[in-house]
């Protein structure tokens, strides 16, 4: 069985900009193209992601030309993994937004991240990714397979690789 691999945007960005993580991110991207894992994220990541890579440049950590390829790149990315039915994009609606709300109050966590908890759920994947160590923490008492992509890669590798 293909193992489906939530990705929130910390993860997801690590894709287009260097940084740790980016070597096990590339891996599975790789990996997903020729279909042995599955990608899923919600719609809302790409806007994210895109926030992420543009907060990057006003910072002057990369250069408005590496903005504009990164951006380039990950929408290239998502429709090619799209178009081959290795990314699973999931919708946010009004049912993810009111399912938010008791875990905003329960875990005091920001919506858009409660939003990766739902939207992992309704993908029905089976590992998570990010680097935001504190939804980590939580997801780890939600599902035991979810990992920190900046200080557990050797353990993403043997749950996905080996």
């Amino acid at each position: 069985m293909i193992p489906l691999i939530y990705l929130d945007s910390s993860a997801i960005s690590k894709r287009y900009i260097k940084e740790k993580g980016t070597e096990t991110i590339d891996a599975i991207f790789d990996a997903s193209e020729i279909e042995k894992v599955k990608i899923s994220f919600s719609i809302w990541n790409i806007g994210e992601c895109v926030g992420v890579f543009d907060q990057y440049c006003r910072r002057k950590w990369i250069t408005e030309e590496d903005f504009q390829e990164a951006i380039r790149k990950f929408l290239i990315e998502i429709h090619k993994l799209y178009k081959l039915k290795t990314l699973q994009l999931i919708p946010i609606d009004s049912n993810i937004i009111a399912q938010t709300i008791p875990l905003i109050v329960e875990y005091h966590m920001y919506q858009a991240d409660v939003l990766q908890t739902i939207s992992f759920k309704v993908a029905g994947a089976d590992i998570f990714i990010s680097a935001d160590k504190k939804l980590v923490k939580i997801m780890k008492s939600f599902n035991k397979h979810s990992f920190n992509i900046e200080t557990e890669e050797n353990l993403i590798q043997k749950t996905i690789f080996e």
